[in-house]
């Protein structure tokens, strides 16, 4: 049942951050692909807001937005949406778009703000969340895994609780196979089962007897 559990909380866990992390990588990406196609290389064009609004943050308050359309120089029309802006439907906005790629434009000046300067390290910030969820997700199928392993090849021995660490959520063992001192860490574990022990508890501990660094606690199974 453990087990189980523990497969669908780390997928879920994982998947929440590397989600994150994508959806970071994403916008900053985009706007890394902006400033670089279109700070002084866009072409200006006068566009026109066919639509105005706003709506509501999800942190409260309200944004303002326009929709606009504007024609190319091939004589293709494109649409767009940009927030923090406020204007009349009808009126003349001053766009920029790439020449090469007319579908990627903007309001002419949008570069300037702050979501721009902040875009590498978007891009910087998804790219750990993204290689955490994966490390996550790898290092606890392979304790998992070698935890199933133990429980049919390895050997049992007693150990001690040396420390509670990750605000209550691992344990830290240390185990004695009689060639040397081992010590091992657990995953992370529920914290009311983390709870049931303390420093110097004596515990159950599986170690491979091929590699007695190999070791799990038994309520890791």
């Amino acid at each position: 049942m453990f087990r189980k559990s523990k497969i669908r909380y780390v997928a879920l866990g994982s998947a929440a951050f590397f989600l994150f992390g994508m959806g970071l990588l994403i916008i900053g990406g985009r706007l890394a692909l902006y400033q670089y196609l279109l700070t002084g290389q866009g072409q200006k064009v006068i566009g026109v807001v066919t639509e105005t609004g706003s709506v509501q943050r999800t942190s409260g308050g309200w944004v303002d937005y326009i929709r606009y359309r504007f024609q190319d120089a091939s004589g293709n029309f494109h649409t767009g949406l940009s927030s923090n802006y406020s204007g009349v439907t009808g009126e003349s906005v001053l766009l920029e778009y790439s020449p090469s790629y007319p579908f990627i434009h903007r309001v002419s000046g949008e570069g300037k703000r702050a979501g721009y300067t902040w875009r590498w390290a978007m891009c910087g910030a998804g790219l750990l969340f993204c290689m955490a969820g994966i490390h996550w997700w790898v290092y606890t199928l392979k304790r998992i895994r070698l935890a199933g392993r133990l429980a049919r090849e390895g050997r049992t021995i007693q150990g001690f609780v040396k420390k509670i660490t990750d605000n209550g959520r691992t344990i830290q063992y240390e185990y004695n196979t009689g060639s040397d001192l081992y010590q091992g860490k657990t995953m992370a574990l529920p914290m009311a089962l983390v709870k049931q022990y303390k420093e110097s508890d004596p515990v159950e501990v599986l170690f491979d007897p091929a590699r007695h660094e190999l070791s799990v606690l038994k309520l890791e199974r």
